[in-house]
């Protein structure tokens, strides 16, 4: 969902708030990811670390998609007085 508002550019308040429901959901799967991650490093080395780095990678672009998204829409509703 969150690659269609960053495509799209203009939301609604309800739309703003589920993508940020699903933002801090995200975020807590990456905290979780990176603490496993963490775990399977002393496991399996250097390719845990590669593992932990490309799950960070990924949720945290995501998230700064989503928050450059969440912010043009607020953006857009003050400028239009919503």
């Amino acid at each position: 969902m969150l690659d269609m508002v960053c495509i799209a550019g203009d939301v609604d308040t309800a739309v703003a708030d589920e993508l940020w429901s699903a933002t801090q959901a995200r975020l807590e799967q990456a905290g979780r990811a990176l603490v496993l991650g963490l775990a399977e490093m002393t496991f399996f080395g250097s390719a845990g670390i590669t593992l932990v780095i490309s799950v960070w990678n990924a949720c945290w672009d995501r998230v700064h998609c989503g928050s450059r998204a969440l912010h043009g829409a607020q953006a857009a509703a003050d400028h239009s007085g919503r």
